[in-house]
């Protein structure tokens, strides 16, 4: 994963390389997730995978710290709640 600079109030860019999640059925996708230092989750966009390595192209709202870490959930299109987290950093 690639970002940009960390500002406060701005968008941050990011590129995210995904790898190894399998590609889901109609109805459903990836989010992912920027966790914050006070542990909530913000969510950065939804994407989804193709066959071997696929780049998504996201940001993330500007936080006053680096993130602590990220989550992607698998999702239902229209669901307005977290889905399961399939892969997230420590």
């Amino acid at each position: 994963m690639q970002g940009g600079p960390n500002t406060p109030g701005e968008n941050t860019p990011l590129l995210v390389t995904v790898r190894g999640l399998p590609i889901l059925p109609a109805g459903e996708h990836y989010s992912l997730y920027v966790l914050s230092h006070n542990h909530g989750l913000i969510r950065c966009g939804a994407f989804a995978v193709g066959e071997g390595t696929t780049q998504v192209k996201l940001s993330y709202p500007g936080l006053l710290l680096k993130p602590r870490g990220w989550r992607i959930a698998r999702e239902r299109t229209g669901a307005t709640f977290i889905g399961e987290i399939v892969a997230r950093t420590v």
